[in-house]
């Protein structure tokens, strides 16, 4: 009877242990749900039409902030949908802008001697409209170098793209 007690006792903390795992293996699936896509391939996998309003904000000409040399060039379009600038330059993203209010869509630089960046969503105020990031790099670069790049985007729905472009 004492072995029959002591085998069940065991059984009961083996079972509690493999549901803790089970349970902090999704806690942990979700803390690195942050999707970051190869844009090259997830432009494949959705057969998108030219029409397609993503295909607008990537390759469209809809009203762009640039930020050079930490100047924000403002287009004559009211609301403009994206911010192009280098990574050197992402700071300004921080600041209190009116004009980010409806930016979809932000491309970031990394290139000319800019190869990262940090930025941390829990600090980007103006953005409310944020759907897309996208990181293009003149040298190669990976998801996993994205991700150490970008912070507190785990629980948003924004995607986060990367594209390595080589200048021709």
């Amino acid at each position: 009877m004492e072995y029959l007690n002591k085998f069940l006792r065991l059984k009961h903390h083996l079972v509690l242990m493999l549901a803790i795992l089970f349970l902090s293996s999704f806690a942990s699936f979700d803390a690195e749900a942050q999707r970051i896509i190869e844009l090259k391939s997830y432009l494949e996998s959705q057969k998108f039409s030219s029409s397609d309003p993503f295909m607008d904000l990537l390759y469209g000409s809809n009203g762009i902030i640039e930020i050079r040399d930490g100047q924000l060039i403002l287009p004559k379009a009211p609301s403009p949908k994206n911010i192009i600038l280098s990574g050197s330059a992402v700071s300004i993203l921080t600041e209190e802008t009116p004009e980010f209010a409806s930016v979809e869509f932000i491309q970031i630089k990394l290139g000319d001697g800019v190869s990262s960046f940090s930025l941390d969503f829990g600090v980007l105020p103006s953005l409310s409209a944020l759907k897309y990031i996208l990181v293009t790099s003149t040298e190669p670069i990976s998801a996993s170098q994205i991700s150490q790049m970008l912070t507190g985007f785990e629980q948003t729905e924004i995607l986060i793209f990367y594209q390595i472009s080589r200048p021709g």
